[in-house]
């Protein structure tokens, strides 16, 4: 065996566990559909790119896909490494329900005050609730 067939014996090509998407986020940047569509297609890929808050919005995205897949409105979605609370960020804007645990009260304090807006901004009222 040379040195070729060597290397390509040590190649090993992930298998898609995930699921395809169709439209994504408006908000992405050009190259990061891509990016997200080969994530979730995979399952198990995790995204490594240095793109500053284009990396957050990836994130949110694939998020908003996987609870829009995989659960219905009224659903509670138990995030149990919030973080700063993406997971039930984007679970009550798709009138989900959401829990979340986090040990670390900096960011805990922090996801508090998304979630906070982000009640906030659903139980706005808009001109069209007093017409």
């Amino acid at each position: 065996m040379n040195y070729e067939e060597f290397l390509k014996n040590k190649i090993i090509i992930s298998e898609d566990f995930g699921f395809e998407v169709g439209e994504l986020s408006s908000k992405l940047h050009l190259h990061q559909p891509d990016i997200v569509r080969w994530s979730l297609r995979g399952g198990r890929r995790a995204i490594f790119a240095s793109f500053g808050l284009g990396k957050s919005m990836m994130r949110l995205d694939i998020i908003e896909r996987l609870i829009y897949r995989f659960t219905n409105e009224g659903d509670t979605v138990n995030d149990c490494f919030g973080g700063l609370f993406s997971t039930p960020y984007v679970a009550l804007e798709l009138k989900r329900k959401a829990k979340a645990v986090e040990l670390n009260t900096e960011y805990f304090n922090d996801g508090v005050s998304y979630i906070n807006a982000i009640n906030h901004q659903i139980n706005m009222p808009t001109l069209f609730d007093f017409v």
